[in-house]
């Protein structure tokens, strides 16, 4: 499996898929395509489908690649939600 540096997670989609065109070998493409899908906020799920893999393999595999930056955008959905359907629970 090919091992990415810290420096290169932090690039864009655009400089990382650069970097790893000069140095994937064929047979990583798929691990190239899903990182980069994880990386650019892509449902994990639609990735899963796409690499017909299982929800449990592929998290095994690249959840360390499942970007936390948009964690309170997903928590205003829960909240959100939580709020139409028991308003008494919504946060205040």
């Amino acid at each position: 499996m090919l091992c990415i540096s810290r420096a290169a997670r932090k690039m864009s989609a655009h400089h990382f898929f650069l970097f790893l065109n000069n140095h994937v070998i064929c047979a990583n493409k798929r691990h190239t395509y899903a990182t980069i899908g994880l990386m650019s906020g892509v449902n994990p799920a639609f990735l899963a489908k796409q690499l017909c893999h299982s929800l449990e393999v592929f998290f095994k595999v690249y959840a360390k690649w499942i970007n936390g930056e948009d964690d309170a955008r997903e928590m205003l959905k829960i909240e959100a939600s939580i709020s139409k359907i028991v308003p008494e629970l919504s946060p205040r």
